[in-house]
């Protein structure tokens, strides 16, 4: 089966700065890849229906929008073609001398690794997508995609690409 993957990260100036705040999460959206136009008009009615007319920012409820973000939720709980996955990193825990050659972006990459590795299963083939976020190293994307490739063998990751979060609605929820 072909699935996508759509992740966004909150909270990644932990890596530089602990006292930036607690955690730093990233979150994963999961789907057949069928099932993207579905999934595509669904938010898009949610979205003409709550007059929403931003980017969808987690962090970014108001009691004006409330009911257009628990729209989502609910929306998202009721799909049985959706899966929610997160990793949530305590900042105080994260050491980059010992385990990341002090280097936040290389950290950023290893969390993202772990979060997509654990989920994904084998005989089938993953379109991987993140938040397009400009990185010292450009490399990081081409290795997470060579990484997770010799990870999991028996599966098929055809692409691990970056994308502004404003032009996906995947990576917005």
């Amino acid at each position: 089966m072909k699935f996508e993957v759509y992740c966004d990260e909150s909270s990644p100036e932990v890596l530089k700065d602990k006292r930036a705040n607690r955690f730093m999460i990233l979150g994963s959206l999961w789907m057949p890849a069928e099932y993207r136009p579905d999934f595509k008009v669904m938010m898009y009615k949610l979205i003409e229906e709550y007059s929403y007319n931003n980017e969808i920012k987690w962090n970014k409820v108001a009691p004006s929008t409330q009911d257009f973000y628990l729209a989502v939720i609910n929306t998202f709980f009721s799909d049985n073609n959706l899966r929610f996955r997160a990793l949530v990193v305590e900042a105080e825990k994260i050491n980059l001398i010992k385990f990341h050659k002090d280097d936040g972006e290389l950290s950023f990459y290893k969390f993202y690794y772990q979060l997509l590795h654990h989920w994904i299963y084998d005989y089938n083939a993953y379109s991987i997508y993140l938040d397009l976020k400009v990185n010292k190293d450009r490399n990081r994307i081409h290795k997470l995609w060579e990484v997770l490739g010799n990870a999991n063998l028996f599966s098929t990751i055809k692409n691990v690409q970056a994308l502004p979060s404003n032009e996906s609605i995947g990576i917005q929820v």
